[in-house]
């Protein structure tokens, strides 16, 4: 068996607890039992926790350490997890007891059948989830960092979270307002195809545009998406990967049209400014007839 991996992960061999955790094996489930299915899971061979936050990745090994746990070894001059091993958190090397599966979502003891993977209820949950019903929301100068699963060429999942931790499958958002006037939404996205959002567009004055899809974001790549107005929350949802052979407007175009826009707002104000003076002048002279 396995257990399922998500974020920052902590994972200890039973074996080893049983031989260094004060009361062994069971007293470690009743001083986690208020976490199990929550950031608690376990297998026949491994305990899991973790967090998406690595202070509490740091109080948990200091707690470990505590309780007669060796943290890390050395060997050739890198550092090397030993009783303990902690995914996605520190740049040392893996331990010989910890295998991972194939596609890195999910590790086991070394030596022994992956067979099913183990998840709490919630991750089984989120991963099942249709990912078209989730609704992303972005505010005016926020900048969201979203983590995406992908299976079988799919989007299964999509999280916020607080920093980006795994930057292969992090999704970065950010809701500005432009320099030029009006708001730019920039988009970058890690994967190998495109991706494409619906878009529901509300106005900082209160009014709802109707709804939309922005152009697909280049597989790799960022999009940088512009409108007039000002704009204080964007909602994307529907999200989907497409096809890199779908149609998409290249980078340099999209930087053109970007330009060929910002000329024409400032025409327009020009335009605006001219006929303004020129209606001044004329009423100017209207009342200097009259008088």
């Amino acid at each position: 068996m396995a257990v399922g991996l998500y974020c920052m992960n902590f994972l200890v061999p039973i074996r080893t607890i049983e031989e260094k955790y004060p009361g062994g094996w069971k007293q470690c489930l009743k001083d986690h039992a208020q976490w199990l299915d929550g950031k608690v899971w376990f297998d026949q061979h491994l305990f899991h926790d973790g967090s998406m936050n690595p202070n509490e990745i740091e109080e948990l090994i200091k707690k470990w350490q505590k309780m007669g746990f060796t943290i890390t070894d050395q060997c050739d001059g890198r550092m090397v997890w030993k009783d303990v091993a902690c995914i996605e958190y520190a740049d040392h090397l893996y331990p010989d007891w910890l295998a991972f599966t194939s596609n890195g979502t999910a590790a086991y003891l070394a030596g022994t059948e992956v067979g099913e993977t183990i998840k709490p209820t919630w991750l089984k949950k989120l991963i099942e989830k249709n990912v078209g019903s989730i609704e992303l929301s972005v505010t005016l100068g926020q900048t969201l960092y979203v983590e995406a699963e992908i299976y079988d060429g799919k989007l299964k999942y999509l999280l916020p979270v607080e920093q980006v931790i795994n930057p292969d499958k992090t999704i970065v958002i950010t809701l500005d307002k432009h320099k030029h006037g009006g708001t730019i939404l920039s988009l970058s996205q890690p994967f190998k195809k495109n991706m494409k959002f619906d878009v529901e567009i509300l106005l900082c004055n209160g009014r709802l545009l109707p709804a939309a899809s922005i152009l697909p974001v280049p597989a790799g790549k960022t999009l940088m998406e512009m409108w007039p107005e000002d704009i204080s929350k964007i909602t994307l949802k529907n999200a989907k990967l497409i096809s890199t052979h779908s149609f998409i407007i290249s980078d340099d175009k999209i930087q053109k049209l970007k330009i060929i826009s910002l000329e024409m707002i400032e025409g327009t104000k020009q335009l605006v400014w001219i006929w303004w003076a020129f209606m001044t002048v004329f009423c100017f002279n209207q009342i200097r007839k009259i008088l």
